[in-house]
């Protein structure tokens, strides 16, 4: 059950504008503030059922926004290689800070700026799992 509400939640942040209000406002009530059916029911003044209709509606509105748009899947492999590139990055950081130590002159220039391009990397995939602020050609 926490699972639905949580796929819920996802798919109303992504498609819930694509609602009618009354979904919107149903789906709000019942997958994000955990309003039971017959609360619901009773704020909009209808039966349970029509609740339950409503918001069997929006799910199968919503699940159909997903299969065409994919918008929830894509976010999920997103941060799926977000991480992957996180892990690589600190491991190059890790190698790089090794080699630094055991190379000679001229070297640890050049070992330096490898190290800030990656650092500055890893800080755009630290901003990239909360916003889209890094584009191409900024890393």
């Amino acid at each position: 059950m926490l699972g639905k509400m949580i796929r819920m939640g996802e798919l109303l942040d992504r498609y819930g504008l694509l609602l009618t209000e009354r979904q919107r406002e149903m789906c709000d009530l019942h997958y994000l503030q955990d309003f039971s059916l017959a609360e619901i029911a009773e704020l909009h003044g209808v039966s349970r059922q029509a609740v339950h209709d409503t918001l069997a509606r929006a799910e199968r509105s919503m699940e159909g926004y997903e299969q065409v748009f994919a918008l929830v899947a894509e976010g999920e492999s997103r941060e799926r290689r977000l991480a992957q590139l996180d892990e690589s990055v600190s491991a190059a950081i890790s190698a790089v800070l090794a080699v630094a130590d055991h190379t000679g002159p001229g070297a640890a220039e050049l070992l330096e700026a490898a190290l800030a391009e990656l650092t500055r990397a890893k800080e755009c995939i630290a901003s990239l799992s909360s916003e889209n602020c890094c584009r191409e050609g900024d890393v």
